[in-house]
This record gives structure tokens, sequence and C-alpha cells, in this order.
């Protein structure tokens, strides 16, 4: 997984076109690491999913302006809007099926 800064993500997000998932975690949170581990074998799985993250920490006006309530966040992001936040983690299998789409949505772009 590709990390982003403000920087970076601000770029993504002026693509209005492009849709992506983007993974926001802060460092020493514990379900974090474990969300980013079941995340590292969904992109075995999908190799192509356009998933990236991005530390929270370094993004409070980020986390003030989407209304990030709490780490682990995956924020699927659409034409450079949030579609949708993903904040339960319950398992490889339920993140495959919400972030598969995304193949398909970033083809047809």
């Amino acid at each position: 997984m590709q990390e982003l800064s403000r920087q970076d993500l601000g770029q993504k997000l002026t693509n209005s076109s492009s849709s992506f998932a983007l993974f926001l975690y802060t460092p020493i949170c514990g379900t974090c690491s474990v969300t980013k581990k079941m995340l590292s074998i969904v992109e075995v799985m999908e190799p192509d999913l356009p998933l990236f993250q991005s530390d929270l920490n370094y993004m409070l006006e980020l986390s003030i302006e989407w209304q990030i309530q709490s780490v682990p966040c995956i924020a699927i992001i659409e034409q450079g809007q949030v579609k949708e936040r993903i904040y339960r983690m319950e398992s490889v299998e339920n993140l495959l099926n919400k972030l598969r789409p995304l193949n398909k949505r970033t083809e047809l772009q």
C-alpha cells in the first residue's frame, strides 16, 4: 500500500475521475495494525486495487472535514468525494466485498 502525504492526497482528490480506497490509521493503534495485515492479504488477492494509506496524525484538517469518527477507517473515494467510510473490519472477505467494486470503477474511468 502506497503511503499518501496530505499533498499527494490533495492531488489525487483533484483528479475527479479517480476512485480509490484510503486506509486511515495511527501508528500506535492496535486495531489499525490488524487492519493493515488484513489489507495486505486483500492486496495479494486483488493486486490492482487502488488502495492507499495515510497516517491521520498528519491530517487533522482532513479528519475534521471528512468527519472521521475513529481509526481504523477506510474511506471510499469516488470523483473526489468520500462516498463511504468503513469502520468495522470484520474479515478479509468482508473487506474484499467492499473494495472489489473499485477495480470495476477504475477500469471504466
